[in-house]
């Protein structure tokens, strides 16, 4: 399957992101997900559109490039709250945060 074949899939630049995501966020309706890091997390933090992170703290280090670290496309300074936690069988944690 081709990328512009998935369903009810928008193919936006990353200049439309940040408008589009306001658009969506005062739709009615589920909430809005994102997994991973990288651009999409570094333009909903700098846009203020970020409404809850969670960390998912593994038992377990992996080494990778540089351009690998969490949040390294974030610039400036983000400042959060814990609002709750879970720690897992296997000794994972996660973590969730909102926007101070």
């Amino acid at each position: 399957m081709g990328l512009r074949e998935w369903f009810h899939a928008t193919i936006v630049s990353r200049a439309e992101f940040p408008a589009l995501a306001r658009e969506l966020k005062q739709k009615p309706g589920q909430d809005i997900i994102q997994y991973g890091y990288g651009p999409v997390t570094a333009a909903l933090l700098r846009e203020g559109l970020l409404d809850e992170l969670r960390l998912w703290v593994h038992p377990i280090t992996v080494g990778g490039p540089p351009r690998d670290a969490l949040l390294a496309e974030v610039s400036g300074e983000a400042r959060f709250r814990l609002v709750d936690h879970r720690v897992c069988g296997s000794g994972m944690v996660i973590l969730s945060y909102q926007p101070a």
